[in-house]
């Protein structure tokens, strides 16, 4: 078996091989465009194992036993509340590769234990090269490497990476501080003497206009409902998507009738300081050793996971101690605080230091979204009730998710809620849906454009042999734009079908006659609306469907080109004749996932008092 941990050698992968072998490979990374470029590149004896239905079901099979083994590493070290601002503790797969490389691993182990090895495997991790070489040796496998040179120098580059990042945020940090000191008059203490609670969300440049007007993109109808009821709103902002222009959403927030609590003017030297040394204080305090997981020994992934994520403990850091210098400037306490929870180290940050700051004040974690099961940090787990770091409650957009969501403790209280984002799903699906003009596809762009390009690439496949008279929409995603996409795409390989739109994807739903999508809410907005929906798994990375467990006929889960092919093919020979069914299961699965507005389903929101929800 040989290991290779570069994915640009194929004349030096060649050499190893004789030219009539053929040869199994199995592609280790969630690089998607290395993996096409190496599928385009070899010959067609080189034959990649397809791990993609694997992959969706290692993942599911052993998340729970994962987040165990972190429970238990975070008792080990979690009596230092830095420990749970790093991303070994916070399970977060969007940070963390620790997840991905285990079930990496364990994918190993099922090919093995079914009689196929791999002669070739190709890593991007050199931690997980190691990984296996010692799984290997201990199961008498021939493993090498082709390319060893290249772990020294991925290690070097490594922490070259990681001192210029380093570097960077700490430049971010203090331009962010003197963009806020040149506008410092500008700005007043907005905690208000009247009752008032604080809302913790993310501001996006888009959320605020010049004359400092606010929309909250997660919180819509909420700050109107708490002002109804006599009930100020200041607003903790987490700025996202700035790069360095801070000083222009500083103006914008000088300029704002809303209430903002900006850090700026609370922290101090010392603040900075800490968080600025501690990431170099966490590579040098944890050392992981002979640390297993299922018959895996860790140790080289958890060092290489301690370096590459050292530097994410530093907003959070800041964030704590915003929390703490509110309670020491002895404010007035917040009826209560609102938080945007999706179990991120910054809300355990926020979480940690509100509970000190405010003691009789109740932390409400808000889930206002369908969370992902391989999203492993949206649920909270015992260790981190057990350390004070949960919210006191979480408010979730309806009762089913209320249960889902508490799979690792049940001493957290949840609660269903007004589905806020959501409420366009509980009105009337236009009945053109199905019955007249040209068959639409609606693209919804996931999270990362890697996940967008895979789908992208599969449906250009697949409706090369459907009808011409196909629309095919493409909508961006928030977090990246179209000429981003576009750039990662490549231009001049961009379908001309392809069509990309700036719509709301609430105008979009009423024109579209099938919806593809991985990891967006999207999905289940769409089925409640009663278009049938196709989930696009990731070929070797972690899957995303927030549709997973759900039985219906308005879904087909996909994970290669030939099955979105079938799926589309079926969606468009039952487009009017399935109609009315369509319609008759958009309700209960409306009823499954959201809650409407109404007077009772707000009342969580306005219970204040601990005595309500806490023993």
């Amino acid at each position: 078996m040989i290991i290779s941990l570069h994915t640009e050698c194929e004349k030096e992968i060649n050499a190893h091989f004789s030219a009539e072998a053929n040869v199994l490979w199995l592609y280790l990374g969630k690089k998607a465009v290395s993996r096409r470029r190496l599928e385009s590149n070899f010959s067609e004896r080189f034959k990649r194992i397809d791990i993609a239905r694997l992959h969706n079901r290692v993942a599911k099979d052993i998340r729970t036993e994962h987040v165990l083994w972190i429970d238990d590493m975070n008792r080990r070290w979690g009596s230092d509340i830095h420990w749970w601002f790093s991303s070994i503790s916070s399970r977060n797969v969007y940070v963390s590769d620790l997840f991905q490389n285990c079930c990496y691993l364990e994918i190993l182990e099922r090919l093995r234990a079914s009689g196929t090895v791999p002669d070739l495997i190709i890593v991007e991790s050199p931690g997980l090269a190691a990984t296996i070489c010692a799984w290997a040796y201990k199961l008498t496998i021939p493993a090498r490497y082709i390319n060893r040179y290249r772990l020294r120098l991925m290690s070097f580059r490594m922490y070259g990476r990681c001192f210029a990042r380093w570097c960077l945020q700490t430049a971010a940090i203090f331009l962010r501080f003197f963009s806020f000191a040149l506008l410092r008059n500008k700005f007043r203490h907005n905690l208000p003497v009247e009752p008032y609670v604080i809302i913790d969300t993310f501001l996006h440049d888009y959320c605020i206009d010049e004359r400092g007007s606010f929309t909250d993109r997660y919180f819509p109808h909420l700050h109107e409902y708490f002002s109804t009821q006599g009930i100020r709103v200041v607003t903790h902002p987490v700025l996202y998507g700035f790069a360095y222009g801070y000083r222009q959403i500083f103006k914008k927030l000088s300029k704002s009738p809303a209430a903002f609590i900006v850090r700026e003017q609370y922290l101090r030297f010392q603040d900075y300081l800490e968080a600025v040394v501690y990431p170099i204080v966490y590579m040098l305090r944890y050392s992981f050793k002979a640390v297993l997981f299922r018959q895996f020994e860790m140790s080289a992934l958890l060092r290489e996971e301690k370096i590459s994520t050292c530097l994410e403990s530093m907003e959070p850091i800041l964030i704590y101690r915003t929390f703490l210098r509110l309670g020491q400037a002895r404010v007035p306490a917040p009826r209560a605080i609102v938080n945007w929870y999706e179990n991120q180290v910054i809300d355990k940050a926020l979480i940690a230091g509100a509970r000190q700051a405010f003691p009789e004040t109740p932390v409400m974690g808000i889930q206002m979204f369908v969370p992902f099961k391989n999203l492993l940090n949206l649920y909270p787990t015992q260790s981190e009730y057990d350390r004070g770091l949960s919210p006191h409650i979480v408010l979730a957009s309806s009762e089913h998710l209320c249960k889902t969501s508490q799979v690792y403790t049940r001493d957290i209280p949840y609660r269903a809620v007004a589905s806020l984002r959501y409420q366009h799903v509980f009105q009337e699906q236009q009945e053109k849906y199905g019955q007249t003009g040209n068959y639409t596809i609606l693209v919804i762009a996931p999270f990362t454009t890697v996940e967008t390009i895979e789908i992208l690439e599969s449906l250009r496949y697949s409706i090369g042999s459907l009808p011409s008279d196909i629309t095919v929409l493409i909508k961006g995603h928030p977090d990246y734009d179209s000429e981003e996409l576009l750039k990662a795409y490549g231009e001049e390989d961009w379908p001309a079908q392809f069509e990309l739109v700036c719509d709301s994807v609430q105008e979009l739903f009423s024109k579209a006659s099938l919806v593809i999508s991985s990891s967006t809410s999207g999905l289940v907005e769409a089925v409640a609306l009663g278009i049938p929906v196709i989930f696009m798994g990731n070929q070797t990375s972690l899957s995303f469907n927030p549709l997973e467990g759900v039985e219906t006929e308005l879904l087909a889960e996909c994970f290669t080109k030939q099955e979105m092919r079938k799926a589309i093919e079926n969606f468009i020979a039952e487009n009017n004749s399935a109609h009315a069914n369509y319609q008759r299961l958009a309700e209960s699965l409306r009823a499954c996932f959201f809650t409407p507005i109404t007077d009772e389903s707000m009342k969580p929101f306005m219970e204040f008092e601990l005595t309500s929800y806490v023993s």
